[in-house]
Formats: C-alpha cells, structure tokens, sequence
C-alpha cells in the first residue's frame, strides 16, 4: 500500500510490545533482521534518544555497499519512535524520508507493527522499498 511518497507495511508478531520495541533499537537485535535480501549489516552505530542519531552500514559479499543515517525525532518506549531516514553511498539513493514505527498490544503476548515511511519527494521504487521491508518484518517475525 502506499501513494506517491508513502510506504506502508505491517505485520504481527508473537510477544509484547516491549520486547518488540528492542528489537527495533537495540544495535545487536536490529543487526540480526534489518537490511534487504541478499544484505547483512555492518558496523551500527544508534543513540536511542530524541535527537540522537544512528548509522547501519549494510554490506554484500562482506564489503560496505551504502549505510542508513538519521536522526531520532520521537521515542515513546514501547509503543514507538520515528526516525529520519537518509541513504548514503548509492548512485541513485531515494530521497530523504521519515519512518515511523508504530506497536499496537493486540492481545495478550502478540504485537502488531505498522511502518510508516513518507519520503520528501514522490519516489519511482515503491515496489522496492515495499519489497525490502516486508522482507525485514519477515526475517524478524522468523526471530522472535
């Protein structure tokens, strides 16, 4: 789902929503799910405060490809943070966006996610960025 700069996904996961909420922000749980297919990640660098910053190489073949920067806007432990969201090293990177993560407690040891990332500009790939974080949720929810 999405429109000309939006892209929406979201997914339930079997735990509460403060064990999701880790998962989302701790550097050593988010190097084992982010990134999309055929990508590891790298060095994670994440400062999880509003205004603090993060930074995930992503890597393929186990050299740096590009990585993901941005800012802490908002941090609601454990319901959700959002977050700017830059690319840096790709030819031809989308535009700057902001993603917002949004963990609704839908019954007791089950938690649904909902993503949320509004690019600046319209964006021609939404197929990708879609593809790219239903993966993610999947490798995750396979995780938890």
């Amino acid at each position: 789902m999405g429109s000309d700069n939006k892209v929406y996904v979201e997914r339930m996961f079997e735990c509460a929503p403060e064990a999701l909420f880790e998962w989302l922000t701790k550097p050593e749980l988010i190097a084992q799910w982010f990134g999309p297919e055929g990508f590891s990640t790298g060095r994670i660098k994440n400062t999880i405060e509003e205004g603090g910053s993060y930074q995930i190489e992503l890597r393929k073949n186990g050299k740096v490809v590009f990585e993901i920067y941005g800012e802490y806007v908002e941090i609601n432990k454990p319901i959700g943070i959002k977050f700017t969201y830059t690319y840096n090293g790709l030819d031809n990177p989308p535009p700057p966006s902001v993603v917002q993560f949004r963990i609704f407690e839908a019954k007791s040891g089950q938690a649904m996610l909902s993503m949320l990332q509004e690019f600046e500009v319209e964006t021609p790939d939404f197929a990708t960025r879609t593809k790219a974080w239903k993966f993610m949720f999947e490798r995750l929810f396979q995780l938890i």
